[in-house]
């Protein structure tokens, strides 16, 4: 007759296995969602640094660097055939 009214209680153990998978369960699921952010962010960053780079033509060093070699290089050999 009081067999109906008396359920079985759940014990610690189960409260801990429940905890448990929970926890689990959370952190299985942040790991995995923090992975896949990485991995697009890092495939987006891949796809914007494997363009090829250009020199700035408004780079106004390289060209005087270039002309100063050049002209130099024609001033040393002018003036070792004298």
């Amino acid at each position: 007759m009081f067999s109906i009214v008396k359920r079985p209680t759940p014990t610690l153990y189960d409260y801990k296995k429940k905890m448990r998978e929970y926890s689990l369960n959370s952190t299985y699921e942040s790991i995995k969602r923090d992975y896949i952010k990485e991995r697009k962010d890092k495939n987006q960053l891949n796809l914007v640094t494997t363009t090829p780079s250009i020199p700035n033509p408004t780079n106004p060093f390289v060209p005087v660097l270039v002309f100063l070699s050049i002209s130099s290089l024609v001033y040393y050999f002018y003036n070792s055939k004298k």
